[in-house]
């Protein structure tokens, strides 16, 4: 009886640690899709790709509290800076001399 309730702990921790990986992939491939657009934009912001890699090496070593903390900051930098090339890129024209 006592190995069953080990065994089923122990399942039960595997998938808790399964779902947080897929989880945290599924939020690692978006955040690297928006560092990637930003990038394309010209418009990367300097810490974003460091972030992401640390998300990465965050969760290799299972410190997954870290790494989705570190994939929010990345995300957030990511999104504000295509927001922030589109805005340029709406804006220049106004501030062209005539």
């Amino acid at each position: 009886m006592r190995v069953l309730v080990s065994m089923t702990a122990m399942t039960t921790v595997l998938l808790l640690l399964v779902g947080c990986a897929s989880d945290f992939e599924k939020r690692y491939a978006e955040a690297e899709r928006m560092r990637m657009l930003a990038a394309d934009a010209g418009a990367e912001w300097l810490q974003t790709e460091k972030l992401v890699s640390q998300a990465k090496k965050a969760a290799a070593r299972g410190d997954m509290e870290r790494a989705s903390a570190l994939l929010e900051i990345a995300q957030f930098q990511a999104e504000t800076a295509i927001m922030q090339a589109q805005h340029e890129a709406d804006a220049w024209a106004g501030r062209v001399v005539q």
